[in-house]
């Protein structure tokens, strides 16, 4: 999927109709980055005794479960962003 992604991202910056669909290209670019890096520093509590990966895919997965349940209107940021990036890797 993550490939899938980068392709279709670099698709519609390049096939961009205007300034607007460029833009919300970077934009859904740089929203990846900036929540990537605040990924790495979520850490598990001190009693969990398995890998920390696993920590952070259960979090993603109730995290998931959240927004599935939220509207999809702009204004719901996240839902929407979500709405968004799913677009760009169904659609390209």
């Amino acid at each position: 999927m993550l490939k899938k992604l980068s392709q279709n991202l670099s698709k519609r910056f390049k096939n961009a109709v205007d300034e607007i669909h460029k833009n919300q290209s970077i934009a859904v670019l740089l929203t990846i980055k900036k929540a990537k890096e605040y990924w790495k520093q979520i850490e598990p509590p001190s009693d969990w005794s398995r890998e920390d990966w696993r920590f952070r895919e259960q979090l993603l997965l109730e995290i998931g479960d959240f927004y599935s349940k939220q509207s999809s209107d702009v204004k719901c940021h996240i839902p929407f962003f979500f709405q968004a990036l799913h677009e760009f890797v169904e659609i390209g």
